[in-house]
């Protein structure tokens, strides 16, 4: 699996990626995987049947986990638009959970539709020299998303994540 990641995404600058084989429903499984230490953990549907309510369960896991220090950034994938709730209520507020299908399909509609669009996703999509990161600047609470685009010599901010959790990209800003 390592060599397979490398193979597709090529260097990964500065992000560590860390595959761990076993049955994430463990607890002796889950510590393999170090948790605690992650910045950011993708829950990722098993090639088995009815695979959502594995991904159900791993959420459940880890909301039932007491964090020495802050949560990492969970993100998971469900495949039926029915699981969905079930999958947003077992991952908590502090995750994300998506509805992959629904997402393939609305991305291959508009590619259809837009000429252009889908050489435009896979530049979004593939990080290909470009890396993203979720993180909590204190130093910039109470300044506009304006002044946090001059905070930084080697990077440049695209959105807010608010107090209640809600995900602004590109907000309005004032300088």
């Amino acid at each position: 699996m390592d060599d397979a990641i490398r193979t597709r995404l090529g260097d990964t600058g500065r992000t560590r990626v860390v595959c761990r084989r076993g049955n994430p429903l463990k607890p002796a499984d889950m510590e393999l995987a170090s948790p605690a230490t992650a910045r950011s953990i993708m829950v990722l549907s098993p090639p088995i049947d009815d695979p959502d309510i594995h991904v159900i369960k791993v959420l459940l896991s880890l909301g039932a986990r007491t964090w020495e220090r802050e949560r990492p950034h969970v993100v998971a994938a469900v495949h039926s638009s029915a699981n969905l709730p079930a999958a947003r209520l077992a991952a908590g507020p502090a995750a994300r959970v998506i509805d992959a299908d629904d997402i393939a399909i609305r991305l291959i509609v508009q590619s259809h539709r837009q000429s252009g669009l889908s050489t435009v996703c896979t530049d979004l999509l593939d990080f290909e020299g470009h890396e993203l990161y979720m993180r909590r600047e204190p130093a910039l609470i109470g300044h506009t998303f304006g002044s946090a685009l001059d905070a930084y010599q080697l990077g440049i901010p695209i959105g807010l994540r608010h107090a209640n959790g809600d995900i602004a990209v590109n907000p309005r800003w004032t300088p």
